[in-house]
């Protein structure tokens, strides 16, 4: 059932949907900042359109009393950040050559992809990543120092400033991103540090900090020289294309809001192979081999905040009558904000 049949959509809305995605081209060919995908004639690609759509609608709907539509705008609105996470992934693959890190290496504390994801996009103390960031989980190594003028006279001192200066342009917009630090999101957060960052989905629920919050996205980057995704074969799942651990111990957090409900994918209970039934694509008969398998993955745990469950929102296939499958996009530096406000905002 699509958006249209699931409610009682006005003929307006449905016009001025068709409307602005014929109008698309001659905006595209007249404002050089448009959004463009890597096709040949520059314009809105089809699936990003989409999510676009999705966003005047839900905002359309939302003026309409006859429609209640509040999970159902979640996760429209979950599937834009994850649109604008691969923008900014893409942003800064242009910029280093390669996504981020997703494997959770030595560490003063654990730090996997989810830390890893949200350090990439909008740096360890969310001031703009460091160039020569190596990831660390408690961000030392380059993180500016504390340090807060309160009398006539003191200044910042010059390697804070130079710090700053070196940062990266933050690949997403701050002020529209639901980041929040583990600690917020979790009473434990077991070898984790609770002053790291994560990037939530938009499920927000009351935590124990007082403060509502999504789950954290789970991000694994796919190591592209491997073959296949089979924790059944010689090597278990050193030689996978995905490797479980990057978020192992997000997943051993158990529920945010009852940490005694296991999540599914740690269960104890075969969960490298629910893993793997997750993340396998179906039309390859072969070998077995995952969505997306040169690039990333993403995985919102969706509105029951368990991962592994029917209701994740992912960006590599289709859940919920949905498509979340997403494509590289190509934008103008400096777009991020705009995108991300229209995108997160609803």
């Amino acid at each position: 059932m699509n958006l249209f049949e699931k409610e009682n959509i006005p003929m307006r809305t449905i016009i001025f949907c068709v409307v602005c995605f014929c109008a698309s081209p001659l905006y595209s060919a007249c404002d050089p900042n448009c959004l463009q995908d890597l096709n040949a004639d520059g314009q809105i690609d089809c699936s990003d359109f989409a999510i676009l759509t999705e966003y005047w609608l839900c905002n359309l709907c939302e003026q309409d009393p006859n429609i209640a539509w509040v999970e159902e705008r979640q996760k429209i609105r979950q599937r834009s950040i994850l649109t604008v996470i691969s923008i900014g992934l893409e942003f800064y693959r242009n910029e280093y050559g390669y996504y981020p890190p997703s494997e959770d290496g030595p560490n003063v504390h654990a730090y996997g992809g989810a830390n890893r994801l949200s350090e990439a996009l909008l740096g360890w103390d969310l001031l703009g990543f460091h160039p020569q960031s190596q990831f660390e989980s408690d961000g030392k190594q380059y993180q500016a120092a504390i340090f807060h003028p309160n009398s006539p006279g003191q200044t910042y001192p010059q390697e804070v400033i130079e710090n700053l200066q070196r940062r990266d342009e933050r690949y997403l917009s701050l002020d529209n991103t639901p980041v929040f630090q583990l600690k917020d999101i979790y009473a434990d957060v077991g070898d984790l540090n609770g002053e790291a960052y994560v990037i939530c989905d938009a499920f927000e629920k009351p935590r124990h900090s007082g403060i509502s919050t999504g789950m954290p996205i789970l991000y694994y980057r796919a190591h592209d020289t491997h073959l296949q995704q089979d924790c059944n074969d010689a090597d278990g799942i050193e030689n996978d294309i995905y490797y479980y651990p990057d978020n192992q111990v997000y997943l051993e957090l158990g529920s945010a809001t009852d940490p005694e409900v296991q999540q599914p994918l740690a269960d104890g209970q075969h969960d490298w192979a629910d893993f793997e039934n997750l993340i396998l694509d179906p039309r390859i008969h072969a070998v077995q081999y995952p969505y997306l398998s040169d690039t990333y993955i993403l995985i919102s745990a969706g509105p029951d905040g368990l991962y592994g469950t029917l209701d994740d929102i992912t960006n590599f296939k289709e859940q919920n009558n949905v498509s979340t499958a997403t494509t590289r996009i190509t934008l103008p530096q400096g777009l991020v904000t705009r995108i991300a406000d229209y995108y997160i905002d609803l």
